[in-house]
Formats: C-alpha cells, sequence, structure tokens
C-alpha cells in the first residue's frame, strides 16, 4: 500500500486532502507526494482546460497525480510495460516544476517512485529481506512459508550466525539451574543465557531450518555456539596464533566458548589461557563451562574489567554480551554493578606468565582505554587482536587504537581492517 505520515502544506487541511489520493483512470493510480510545486495553478489550469481533467482539493499533490494519470493515458494502451512508465515519469518532469518526491501505486502493475529532476526531495527505496536470507529462500517460497501478516511482524533482522548455527553438530539441548544448556556430538557441554524475546520471536521464523534438538529457550545459546566455537568468526591470521604450549590472554571472555576453543585448538594441554571477564555473572558462567569441560588446568580466570587505570566502575546491564564501560551516564540505577578495573600492565602481572603470545581482545568499546593502559606489558606481549567496530566523538574508535598502538612502537597487519585490528610488538619484533 501506499500511504503519508504528514499533514498537507499546500491547499487547506482538511480530511478530502489526506494521502494517498486516488485516480480511477487510466489503471487506477494511487499517490503520495512530499514536495511543493512551483507552477501548482498553471497545472491545474491545464489540467482542465487541456487535458480535460477535474481536480477535487486545492492540494498540488492531487495535481502531481493527475499530471502524471494523463501521461501514462496518453500511452494509449491497455496494458503498460517499464517503459511506458519511464516515459510518462519524463513527461511529468517537463511539466511539473519544484521539488518533490513521489511514490505511486498502479493497480494491477506495482509500485513507482520518482523524483524531481535536481533531486532536491529525498526518496529512499527499501526492502526489508532480513526473512528471505535468514532462511536462503527467495521470497516466493517465504510467502508460500508465511502470510503476509507474519511477515510482517517479522524481525527486521536475523543472526548472520543462522547458516553457521544449521552447520554445527548439536546432539541436545536443555535448561537447567535457570541457563540454557547445550552438548555437541563431541561431548562439549555449554551453558548460557536463555533466549530474550526478540530471540524467540525469531525463533519461531527459522526452527523449521536449525538444528531440531534446539528449542526456543536455547536457541540464543545455539548462535553464540556457533558464532563462538564452532566457526572461524574473528579468527586471528596464522601469522600471530600462539603455538601448541603458548599463552593467550582473551579480554572479554563472556561465557567462555570461545575461550575452550582458544584451550584446545591453539595453546593445548600444555599451554596456559587467561579469561579476563568483568561481569559476575557472566564469569560464573565461564567458570562452569571451564569445569564441564575439563580446562581447570589450562584456563584462569580474572573477574575483572580491561581499563587504561585501577579502580572500580559502574557497567551497563547484566547478561549477554551488550555491557561497557562507557556512557556509564545512561545507567538505569536498578541494573547498576560495579566492577573492578585494572590495566593490563597489572592483570598480567598479577597473572603470573613470563611471556603471551597473543591478547584478544573484544571488549565493546573500551578497546582505546585498554591499549592505553598497556605499556611495561608490551614487554611480553607478542600479538593482539582488537575489535573495534564503534566511534569516538565521531571519529572510528580503530583509527584511535592504530595511532594508539603505531605511538607505542606496534605494527599494524595488512590483515587488518578499520574495525579489525591485527598487531605485532617491539617485543615480537626484537625476539624476530
Amino acid at each position: 500500500g501506499v500511504g503519508h505520515v504528514r499533514y498537507p502544506t499546500a491547499g487547506c487541511s482538511s480530511s478530502a486532502e489526506a494521502q494517498p489520493f486516488y485516480v480511477n483512470s487510466p489503471y487506477g493510480i494511487s499517490l503520495a507526494h512530499n514536495g511543493n510545486l512551483t507552477n501548482a495553478d498553471e497545472l491545474a489550469r491545464d489540467l482542465f482546460h487541456e487535458d480535460l481533467r477535474h481536480m477535487n482539493t486545492d492540494s498540488d499533490s492531487e495535481i502531481l497525480l493527475n499530471v502524471f494519470a494523463h501521461e501514462l493515458q496518453t500511452m494509449g494502451k491497455l496494458k503498460i510495460d517499464h517503459n511506458d512508465v519511464f516515459n510518462a515519469v519524463a513527461a511529468t518532469h517537463k511539466r511539473c516544476r519544484g521539488a518533490y518526491a513521489v511514490v505511486a501505486m498502479i493497480t494491477g502493475y506495482g509500485i513507482v517512485g520518482f523524483r524531481d529532476p535536481h533531486g532536491i526531495r529525498p526518496i529512499v527505496y527499501g526492502k526489508r529481506d532480513a526473512l528471505s536470507v535468514a532462511r536462503n529462500e527467495d521470497w516466493s517460497t517465504v510467502l508460500q512459508r508465511f502470510s503476509r501478516e507474519e511477515i510482517s511482524k517479522a524481525p527486521r533482522s536475523f543472526s548472520k550466525h543462522i547458516k553457521a548455527l544449521k552447520q554445527t553438530q548439536f546432539k541436545s539441548s536443555d535448561v537447567r539451574d535457570g541457563l540454557a544448556s547445550v552438548t555437541l556430538q563431541d561431548g562439549h557441554i555449554f551453558y548460557g543465557y536463555k533466549s530474550k524475546p526478540n530471540h524467540l520471536r525469531a525463533f519461531e521464523y527459522v526452527k523449521d531450518i536449525v538444528p531440531r534438538v534446539l528449542s526456543a529457550d536455547t536457541f540464543l545459546l545455539g548462535l553464540d555456539i556457533a558464532q563462538r566455537y564452532a566457526t572461524d568468526f574473528s579468527w586471528p591470521p596464522a601469522s600471530i596464533l600462539p603455538p601448541k604450549g603458548g599463552t593467550l590472554v582473551e579480554c572479554g571472555a563472556y561465557l567462555g566458548h570461545k575461550t575452550i576453543r582458544f584451550a584446545e585448538e591453539l595453546v593445548g594441554r600444555g599451554g596456559k589461557v587467561l579469561a579476563i571477564e568483568m561481569m559476575p555473572d557472566n564469569a560464573e558462567i565461564l567458570r562452569r563451562n571451564i569445569r564441564e569441560n575439563g580446562l581447570e588446568d589450562v584456563i584462569d580466570v580474572i573477574e575483572a574489567g580491561v581499563w587504561n587505570e585501577a579502580g572500580t566502575l559502574p557497567v551497563k546491564g547484566k547478561g549477554r554480551q551488550r555491557n561497557s564501560l562507557l556512557e556509564i551516564d545512561k545507567l538505569n540505577e536498578n541494573r547498576e554493578i560495579l566492577a573492578r578495573v585494572d590495566t593490563l600492565d597489572v592483570l598480567l602481572q598479577e597473572w603470573g606468565q613470563p611471556h603471551v603470545d597473543l591478547v584478544f581482545m573484544t571488549i565493546n568499546g573500551a578497546e582505546v582505554e585498554a591499549l592505553q593502559g598497556m605499556n611495561p606489558s608490551l614487554g611480553i606481549v607478542k600479538a593482539m587482536f582488537i575489535a573495534a567496530p564503534y566511534t569516538r566523538d565521531g571519529r572510528p574508535s580503530g583509527d584511535i587504537c592504530a595511532e594508539i598502538a603505531k605511538a607505542k612502537g606496534c605494527k599494524i597487519l595488512k590483515e587488518s581492517s578499520r574495525n579489525r585490528l591485527f598487531i605485532t610488538t617491539p617485543y615480537l619484533a626484537v625476539e624476530d
């Protein structure tokens, strides 16, 4: 359908001028318009005396509709094609002066959008294809599976990890002690948060294509496992991966799903991993996942936030990896949590390992402060990965982190992008 949410700015404000306007001939055309015609009076006279069209209002939107309708009618066709529509729009451009954007629906043909030749008024073409992409189906198939009402209520976005979720080998899923849990075919057991309302809604649209052992409650955990454990999403290049028996620090370990892969696939039983997580609820589940998978001798946990100085700071929210040490002035007082924060200089000294092969950093906006807090520790760290898809005062935080790293003598690897930095330190250069 076609509609408009603004009151008229030309003509009067009566209900007769509520958009869309409609003409029965030719074809049946509904039109909504934003803008102003500067030659509306002249057009109205021409439409009445020459085109033999009668206006019901003083609205320039109705005038524009009748000009467009007349130009289509001059084609003299029972059935029109896209070239006829383009020609009618071109003729409308020649007659109508001003700044305007138009969306019209031609009955039995489709929707047409155009704006003034100078592009003064904006018009945007948008397409809600999230459901089609998530299901990997064309729209004709989606329309066969769901009613238009169901499609209108579908989430505007779905996780980009649906495809990976479909390929992950799950054995079972359950809810235990108020937490979601999944068991993989290889025996790994993971715990996490139950699905939130938005994930419960999304599940209803993809439940027939994801592994059947997943329930609505365990859908979110399944996505987390697909993203953090089962795929190479955010996996560093081989040149900076630690060897077997090496050491790795994960800042923002969340629930430990990727931590466990780091321990098993990279450093092995002879290596060490430090998982740093500031949220108490997350840290509790993190420790449980480590324990359930028998990795307590490989993975150590420090419950703290990574920052540029020592202290305590309020953090936003609870659970899920959406918490941040930034924007603390917007906190909800009922959900405020005071978390320990410290520099990587202090946290790595506390851990006590003589060197660190890789620092893996996904800390939701605090990466600038974390890098600022690395000074003596750069003498024992070989390489870093920093996820930085944020902005600071209009500047990409990745650019800021790159500047800080270069000022500290680090090198940004060619595999990096603005949002994902792969970095080697002076320590690695000396070692090489």
